[in-house]
C-alpha cells in the first residue's frame, strides 16, 4: 500500500479472505484502491471451479473475497507489478466508461466515513458488481482521475 502506483497490495482479512488492492501514489504515500469487482473475459471453467458456490457467471467476481478466490490471488500476487505488461496479473487499458456511479464504501459502521462517496463503477456493468447497488449515483462529469489507463 506504501509502495509506487500499480503495486499489487493483497491482504487476509476476516481470517478467512484475501483482499487485492492496487496502490495509488507515489512510493511512501499509504493510497490504495481495493478491486471490488471485475467481468471475466476468459478462463471461466477454472474461475466455477474455485467458486463452485456461485449460482451465476455474474457472481463470480461480485466482490473482493470472490474475485481473489476466482482469480486463486492469495499472499504470493502481494508486491506484483501490475503495470507490467508481462506480469500473469496485471491491469490493462480498456474503453472509457460511458459513465460512472458512486457511493459510500461497503461494510463501514456508522460514524467511521459510512457516507464518503469510496466506491465507484462502470453505471454499464451494474450487473456486474457486488451488492449494494442502491446507494450508487451517477456521476454528472467524468474526472481524469477515473479514466482508464492507455
Amino acid at each position: 500500500m506504501f509502495g509506487p502506483a500499480g503495486i499489487a497490495y493483497v491482504y487476509f482479512t476476516y481470517g478467512m479472505h484475501w483482499m487485492l488492492n492496487v496502490s495509488a501514489l507515489e512510493e511512501g504515500a499509504g493510497a490504495a484502491v481495493l478491486i471490488r469487482a471485475a467481468i471475466p473475459l476468459e478462463g471461466t471453467v477454472l474461475m466455477r471451479e474455485r467458486r463452485s458456490r456461485a449460482k451465476s457467471d455474474k457472481q463470480l467476481l461480485a466482490g473482493p473475497a470472490c474475485l481473489c478466490a476466482a482469480f486463486g490471488i492469495d499472499r504470493r500476487q502481494n508486491g506484483w507489478d501490475l503495470f507490467d505488461p508481462g506480469s500473469p496479473l496485471r491491469i490493462e487499458a480498456g474503453s472509457p466508461p460511458s459513465a460512472v456511479v458512486y457511493g459510500p464504501r461497503v461494510g463501514l459502521a456508522e460514524g467511521k466515513g459510512e457516507k464518503t462517496p469510496w466506491r465507484f463503477a462502470d453505471a454499464d456493468a451494474l450487473d456486474w458488481i457486488s451488492k449494494p447497488k442502491t446507494e450508487l449515483t451517477q456521476l454528472e462529469v467524468l474526472p481524469e482521475a477515473i479514466l482508464p489507463i492507455g
